[in-house]
């Protein structure tokens, strides 16, 4: 009876293992397509980044990243900040990305010598990665004028920004 009782518990386990990896599956296709959403018609889909930990965003959604820092995010080069520089410039960028885990001060320098403004885009955020993937898509949105979809509770409808 013991061994049953065992079994049961196992396939229930199981079962419910499966419903909550469906939903997060679930979860994690609605935050892709929010930002696929997001960059249909943006006016660019260049960044200038703190340093370049946004590879695989970038590939994934057909964005170019020009990195302050390199992967490591040591200090920059002259040659690094001269080309974030060039980038905000050539292509009209409003906004220079910061991150919470890095000195801000090369993109500060170049947000003010160009006239862009500073954003925070979070490669860690505080352990709840869907609430990261969407404060990282807003302030994306913001700055290359994405389309955000207003959650009901903000009115629902779709903002160009």
């Amino acid at each position: 009876m013991a061994a049953g009782a065992d079994d049961a518990a196992r396939h229930a386990l199981a079962e419910s293992i499966r419903a909550s990896g469906a939903k997060v599956k679930a979860r994690v296709a609605e935050v892709d397509a929010g930002y696929r959403e997001m960059l249909e018609g943006a006016r660019t889909r260049t960044l200038v980044v703190g340093h370049d930990a946004w590879g695989h965003l970038a590939r994934r959604y057909g964005l170019r990243t020009v990195a302050i820092k390199g992967l490591t995010a040591g200090e920059p080069t002259p040659a690094a900040i001269a080309a974030a520089s060039a980038a905000v410039k050539a292509e009209g960028l409003s906004t220079v990305f910061v991150e919470p885990q890095l000195s801000p001060a090369a993109g500060k320098r170049i947000a003010a010598a160009t006239g862009a403004k500073v954003a925070t885009l979070d490669p860690l955020g505080s352990g709840d990665w869907f609430a990261m993937m969407e404060a990282n898509r807003r302030a994306i949105a913001a700055a290359v004028g994405g389309k955000i979809e207003v959650s009901a509770t903000e009115g629902g409808r779709t903002e160009q920004l």
